[in-house]
């Protein structure tokens, strides 16, 4: 009843400024190829025909087939590839448009991606005289390969690793006498931003840290008996761990920290039991069972993460090490379970739990645990003001999915953002963003119309 009260009482006032992108009608658009820019104030979808794309309401058109828009990291460029059908006996070609204007191009564009999270527009052309395909990554231009399977971008775009293939040819003589070159295998290798050619051999997996350039490789060297058959790499350095790891390797901003995380099924007094640990720089950590949850905090390397010790839930801080809730001020009263997501403020923590039994709490560090009027709060919807002061998330109430804002400071004041006539879109993915201390921007859907909501709290 409290939390209610206080959803009513809240003393800032928020001011909410609609603006209707486009309505969402399956009959004249792809749904699947709606894009928003990271910044949620641009948008962009195909037409249903997949003739025509709509970027920021405005159509462009003329094409046989147009693909995905994909717009940069600081939302400022957008591009996609478009193609027409070939005039008679004609080579295919598709054709690069960015930000509306159609780049000439000697090679066929095949897609569009962005280099990174906060990166700028890449895009992979094929070769219009050999069947190779290639990188193109601002002026810099990858070697040619017969294939490429991934590409994996640093943050920045900066560094990059791209997973390819060649074909291997054997001479063969035909029936009529005659030798012909034909495909009887392929060669794996990696290329380190573009150029840098690495044979693929035994490695399971292979990285590029970023920032520093430093090489991760994994490898499976088969069955041993202490089930630590997996072995690490990370430049001159060696290890070996258990299990198999489950996931990306994480790298802190700097780079100098390098996270793996393993899991393995176990047989201990209580019979067969799950395990999973994360290796930090090639160290394993052995603190706590089920270990999950790895989190580092801004710009640091320092980090968190979660696990049980004696069947007690402890957080495990790398400057403090391993913690029951109790020892932690204001975490006393959490419930007996892992949390479920982290965010940060002014260098303190955010954690969401949420289970089946009870309704959502907040632990914000310093202030204590916050009991949410709501029945689900979506993890990766959770987004912090640059000052630290607020913060945003998503929450499933009665079948309706809201955009909240709580004041960090007094943190059991918090409110639904708007009316509550609106759906918020995919709070996961489209988290709220903040274009100051005191702005935020989010997504919502109404009678079938895609709204942006410009919050400014007063």
């Amino acid at each position: 009843m409290l939390s209610l009260l206080l959803l009513a009482t809240l003393p800032e006032s928020v001011v909410i400024k609609e603006t209707t992108l486009f309505k969402i009608d399956r009959k004249a658009l792809d749904m699947t190829s709606i894009v928003i820019s990271e910044d949620r104030q641009r948008y962009a979808y195909v037409s249903a025909d997949q003739k025509s794309v709509v970027v920021d309401g405005k159509k462009y058109s003329g094409f046989d087939r147009v693909g995905t828009v994909t717009f940069s990291g600081d939302s400022k460029d957008w591009a996609f590839v478009a193609a027409n059908k070939p005039e008679k006996d004609a080579p295919f070609r598709g054709v690069l448009v960015i930000n509306g204007g159609k780049v000439r191009s000697d090679e066929s564009i095949v897609k569009v991606v962005r280099a990174g999270s906060s990166g700028k527009l890449a895009w992979f052309e094929q070769s219009m005289t050999k069947p190779n395909v290639r990188l193109v990554h601002g002026d810099f231009q990858s070697s040619w390969c017969d294939r490429i399977d991934k590409v994996e971008f640093a943050p920045t775009g900066k560094t990059f690793l791209m997973h390819c293939r060649d074909r291997l040819y054997t001479k063969q003589t035909q029936l009529d006498g005659t030798e012909r070159n034909v495909v009887t295998g392929e060669k794996e290798y990696f290329l380190v931003n573009g150029v840098e050619r690495i044979e693929r051999t035994a490695q399971k997996g292979f990285y590029i840290v970023p920032e520093t350039g430093l090489k991760l490789a994994l490898f499976d060297d088969g069955y041993q008996p202490d089930r630590e058959r997996n072995r690490i790499e990370l430049g001159d350095r060696k290890a070996r761990f258990p299990g198999e790891v489950k996931g990306a390797p994480m790298f802190s901003s700097t780079g100098k920290t390098v996270v793996l995380r393993s899991e393995y099924t176990g047989v201990t007094a209580d019979g067969n039991r799950q395990f999973a640990n994360y290796l930090v720089n090639l160290s394993l950590h052995t603190e706590l069972n089920f270990q999950t949850g790895f989190t580092f905090f801004p710009n640091s390397d320092k980090y968190l993460f979660c696990g049980y010790k004696d069947k007690q839930p402890h957080l495990f801080r790398s400057d403090s090490g391993p913690m029951l809730y109790s020892e932690v001020p204001g975490l006393q009263d959490a419930p007996l379970d892992l949390y479920k997501a982290v965010a940060f403020f002014d260098g303190k923590l955010i954690l969401l739990f949420q289970n089946k039994k009870v309704i959502p709490q907040l632990f914000v560090e310093g202030k204590g645990m916050v009991n949410i009027a709501a029945s689900t709060i979506y993890p990766g919807s959770l987004s912090v003001s640059p000052d630290g002061q607020w913060l945003c998330f998503g929450a499933e109430n009665v079948g309706l999915t809201s955009c909240y804002l709580m004041n960090l400071n007094h943190p059991q004041n918090y409110k639904i953002v708007g009316k509550e006539d609106y759906v918020m879109d995919n709070p996961d993915a489209n988290k709220a963003f903040w274009t100051s201390n005191s702005e935020f921007t989010f997504l919502g859907l109404r009678g079938g119309k895609l709204i942006r909501m410009d919050a400014s709290i007063k």
